[in-house]
């Protein structure tokens, strides 16, 4: 009697023991029904105007404001050179010469004939001041003096390179010794205090821009502000579109000619904007475009209209006034009366 009983005891205990072992875990909530019961966590910015400005972006070349290159005019050996790369130079200086006894330059003819001009012309003005020549007389000699000193300046600056302008020599391709041709380029002077370049617009870019809309170029890790100084009227078929000439002040001569920088135009300009990043911006079946504000602890949807574009961001030009919480996170998962939960980038 004593082992039934032990016998059923222990098969109680047993089963005591199974229908522990087979109940089932309490499950712990699923990520949906956290954010049903505590929101759908979001970030938020505070929206605020800001400067809004869109741009057209070129790739360009700058010279100086004034550039003028100077070529051999004969072919010949150089004789001289009297300046060095970087070199502040004048109007007229003589950069470099070429030898006098040279034939096409009839240096030594046309120097003394302008010599003798100027001699006679000085005696024929003193016998005309005593009245010993007619007008008609010292008229003849002066347009000889004038024909004679035209020849000797021509001759002069056949073997004498001058610099076509004021400014700093920017390149100077011979040396002495060296043997050019008519035509071949020996130096180039350029004005640097301003830069200058010339792009090309479309039709759209040109209605967008006018003789002095801002520019800014950005050339290793610098920019500098300037304008646009020309705009032309007609298309250029050569380039298919309207040129522009821009204009960039250099006072410190940081700037360099030939150096290939970005040029931004700015086409349109809103100094206190609300922008929005366009993946913030949601396409609503009824509202159209629009963006989830954080309103307590709900993401309501509001309708905007947009304006202007740059990149990424969008001028938002009505639906919004500034100081919204704007949602910038999880918009895609979001319905207008959402709950939601602030959280920082740190969670």
């Amino acid at each position: 009697m004593k082992d039934a009983k032990r016998v059923i005891t222990l098969m109680m205990l047993l089963m005591f023991w199974l229908s522990g072992c087979t109940e089932k875990p309490e499950q712990s909530p699923g990520l949906e029904q956290i954010h049903q019961e505590q929101g759908l966590p979001v970030q938020t910015v505070t929206l605020q105007p800001v400067p809004f400005s869109t741009w057209i972006h070129f790739n360009t070349t700058l010279q100086g404001i004034e550039q003028s290159n100077r070529l051999a005019d004969i072919g010949a050996t150089v004789d001289r050179v009297l300046a060095s790369v970087g070199d502040p130079v004048v109007k007229d200086q003589v950069i470099v010469t070429f030898p006098t006894e040279h034939p096409q330059a009839h240096y030594e003819q046309s120097r003394v004939a302008y010599e003798n001009a100027a001699a006679a012309l000085a005696r024929l003005e003193s016998l005309f001041g005593e009245g010993g020549v007619s007008r008609q007389e010292l008229d003849n000699v002066r347009l000889q003096y004038d024909l004679a000193e035209a020849n000797w300046n021509l001759s002069r600056r056949t073997v004498e390179r001058e610099a076509p302008i004021s400014g700093r020599i920017t390149s100077l391709l011979v040396r002495p010794s060296d043997n050019v041709v008519p035509e071949d380029h020996l130096f180039t002077v350029a004005r640097t205090d301003s830069m200058r370049t010339r792009v090309w617009l479309s039709e759209e870019e040109f209605l967008q821009v006018n003789v002095g809309t801002p520019v800014v170029i950005s050339w290793q890790g610098m920019t500098f502000n300037g304008s646009i100084v020309q705009l032309d009227q007609a298309i250029n078929r050569d380039h298919g579109g309207f040129g522009a000439t821009l204009l960039f002040p250099n006072p410190v001569d940081l700037l360099k000619p030939g150096i290939t920088v970005e040029a931004k135009i700015r086409t349109y300009h809103n100094p206190a904007a609300l922008v929005v990043a366009f993946p913030q911006l949601v396409n609503d079946p009824t509202a159209g475009q629009a963006v989830y504000l954080a309103e307590g602890d709900q993401a309501l949807l509001h309708p905007v209209t947009t304006g202007r574009r740059q990149g990424l961001n969008l001028e938002i030009t009505s639906g919004l006034q500034g100081g919204e919480q704007l949602i910038v996170t999880g918009q895609q998962m979001l319905e207008d009366g959402t709950l939601i939960r602030l959280e920082t980038e740190e969670d």
